[in-house]
């Protein structure tokens, strides 16, 4: 269903819910990490590719929800509390390469990796001295299902004469973000065939073949802010937001 004129509530709803999941993941994540390191040394790739898992999902739906961007593009306009790109402006396709996307999610997981593995706090706490360097690589491939994120980051766990070493670590996420870029792909290519006209029947009746929903919002002067909302198995659903400026000054 389309809601033209008013801020679309899916859009508000689903950045609360991400920042309040984020919030809630790291005050809770004391009773996940009791879990992991009380099995010693051997559980550190775990603890940390845990931490991998949960704020690559975060990134994933943050991502999504500002058209493929962690750091917003100068084409960009920001809406509510939101940096949305233009995927069509001046009557051109401005749409994201899958490749930038995957770098956007990248660069989020080495932002904000360390909020989870709180300095390894729960190893130190036991008695272990941790080395690492403060710099990582970080990496992140979008599947046709899914999301792999990775790390490079070589780590040595010490407690008395024992050590232990680690360097790489991986997780992935079943969040299929894929998908909701394809579509939107499918939309920009659309509108090159009427350039300042808005493809609300051909996003409906995607939206429809497709089994998801759709909202798109008139916003400022000739914009349309376009959202679609993907499902996800026992998860939920994907919203990917992006917006399509038309000229129609002539019109008026």
């Amino acid at each position: 269903m389309r809601k033209r004129g008013q801020i679309s509530i899916f859009i508000l709803l689903g950045f609360t819910l991400v920042v309040a999941f984020f919030f809630v993941l790291y005050i809770n994540s004391g009773e996940d990490e009791k879990k992991v390191f009380d099995q010693g040394p051997s559980s550190l790739k775990g603890y940390v590719e845990s931490c991998i898992k949960q704020v690559g999902e975060n990134a994933i739906y943050d991502v999504s929800l500002q058209g493929g961007y962690y750091i917003p593009p100068e084409m960009s306009t920001r809406f509510v509390s939101l940096y949305l790109p233009y995927y069509w402006l001046n009557g051109a396709s401005l749409l994201p390469a899958l490749e930038d996307i995957e770098n956007q999610l990248a660069l989020y997981l080495m932002d904000n990796i360390n909020v989870c593995l709180n300095d390894f706090l729960p190893y130190k706490e036991l008695g272990y001295e941790i080395v690492y360097k403060e710099g990582f690589e970080s990496d992140a491939a979008i599947t046709p299902n899914n999301v792999i994120f990775s790390m490079e980051y070589p780590i040595e766990l010490k407690k008395g004469s024992s050590s232990s070493s680690f360097s790489s670590f991986n997780a992935k996420v079943d969040v299929n973000i894929r998908q909701a870029y394809s579509y939107a792909a499918a939309v920009v290519e659309e509108q090159k065939k009427h350039p300042n006209e808005i493809p609300e029947s051909f996003i409906n009746s995607l939206a429809y073949r497709n089994g998801f929903t759709m909202e798109m919002v008139d916003y400022n002067k000739d914009e349309e802010v376009i959202s679609l909302l993907i499902p996800q198995k026992n998860k939920d659903e994907l919203i990917y937001a992006f917006v399509h400026k038309y000229n129609w000054s002539e019109l008026r």
